[in-house]
C-alpha cells in the first residue's frame, strides 16, 4: 500500500469532514459583532429601557476627557458637554454586549467614541464619530448646532435622539430625560482636551 504524502493525508482529512458534515444539519455562520456603537447598544438595551443598577461615578470633565484621549487615535477632536442636568456624572461601567461583562465608560473605538452619564434613575449616551444615526425615526431640524454642527432631533418610544446632520456624526441620545434637556447637552458639546 502506497503512504499519502502531507498534503494527501490532509486532503484525505478534509474529504472526510465534509463527508461527516453532510445531512448534519446546516451549519450556522459565526456571530459578529455588532458593527457600530449604536447597534450595540442596542445589542445590550433590546428593550429601549433604562438598565437596572445604574450608579454614578465622581469624575471632571478633565479626566473623562483624559479617559477617552488615552483610548481615541490622536487626531480624534475630544468634544464633551458642558452642561449636564443635575445630579449627573459618569455612569459606572453597566453595558453588556456580548459576553454579558460590564464594558469600560467611556468606551473608545479608534476614532470614535461613547461616554454615558446617569443620576441612577435616567440614562444619556454621547456617542461621537458614530458609524450610523438611528434609523426609522421621524427627525425634525431644530436650527439648533453643536460645536459648529447643524443638530436634527427625534422622539423614540423611551426617550430623545439629537443627532448632528453630518459625518462624523455625533449622537446624544437621553432615556428618562426630557427632549430640552437632551438638547441643552448636546448644545454644550465644546473640546474638552487642549490642542
Amino acid at each position: 500500500m502506497r503512504r499519502l504524502g502531507r498534503a494527501g493525508a490532509t486532503a484525505v482529512l478534509v474529504s472526510s469532514l465534509l463527508a461527516l458534515c453532510v445531512g448534519c444539519g446546516k451549519i450556522e455562520p459565526a456571530a459578529q459583532g455588532p458593527s457600530s456603537i449604536e447597534e450595540a447598544f442596542e445589542a445590550a438595551h433590546p428593550s429601549g429601557a433604562i438598565p437596572p443598577g445604574l450608579q454614578g461615578v465622581a469624575a471632571t470633565r478633565e479626566q473623562v476627557a483624559a479617559l477617552v484621549g488615552e483610548g481615541v487615535d490622536a487626531r480624534v477632536e475630544v468634544v464633551l458637554p458642558t452642561y449636564l442636568p443635575r445630579g449627573f456624572m459618569l455612569a459606572a461601567p453597566y453595558v453588556a454586549v456580548g459576553s454579558g461583562s460590564a464594558r469600560p465608560n467611556p468606551e473608545t473605538w479608534g476614532d470614535s467614541y461613547r461616554v454615558s452619564y446617569t443620576d441612577g434613575t435616567a440614562l444619556v449616551v454621547v456617542t461621537v464619530g458614530a458609524e450610523v444615526v438611528p434609523e426609522g425615526l421621524d427627525w425634525q431640524t431644530s436650527g439648533l448646532s453643536a460645536n459648529g454642527r447643524a443638530l436634527r432631533t427625534a422622539l423614540t418610544a423611551s426617550g430623545v435622539v439629537v443627532a448632528s446632520v453630518g459625518e462624523p456624526w455625533i449622537v446624544v441620545s437621553g432615556e428618562g430625560v426630557i427632549r430640552s434637556q437632551v438638547v441643552r447637552i448636546a448644545r454644550s458639546l465644546s473640546p474638552a482636551l487642549p490642542e
